[in-house]
């Protein structure tokens, strides 16, 4: 398998795994792995169109809207985006030091809507994506 194929099952994966997690009100995992699943539909456009990727989970964003500028993806990508960046990964793994000394579940910061909602766009940009780059 190669390494856009190898990127685009990891998506497939991490998206269906978000759906089931939502289901099931673990909406910070769900909305973890449609994180992970943006970030693997990236690492297969770039890869389709020769940009090694990233490790930094920033730097895979600013390369995803690159590189999906040039297979005429962008509009879509970019909408999705601003949502990611808006939930910041770290918030979905890591309880949050609040005043007193406790502390915030990630569990409590997400809202079960809100991680099926980042689920089904996540969902919609792989299709775009399989669309533009499978052939």
């Amino acid at each position: 398998m190669d390494e856009k194929d190898a990127y685009l099952r990891v998506a497939e994966r991490s998206i269906d795994a978000s759906a089931k997690l939502a289901e099931q009100a673990h909406q910070e995992a769900s909305a973890f792995y449609s994180y992970h699943a943006f970030e693997s539909l990236g690492g297969a456009v770039c890869s389709h169109v020769g940009v090694t990727y990233s490790m930094s989970h920033m730097a895979k964003i600013n390369q995803f809207l690159a590189a999906s500028k040039r297979v005429g993806i962008e509009h879509g990508v970019k909408r999705v985006s601003i949502i990611i960046a808006s939930i910041d990964r770290n918030m979905c793994l890591y309880p949050k030091k609040e005043a007193g000394n406790t502390f915030t579940l990630p569990e409590a910061r997400i809202l079960a809507i809100d991680a099926k909602d980042l689920n089904r766009r996540v969902k919609g940009v792989s299709k775009v994506v399989n669309r533009a780059i499978t052939t």
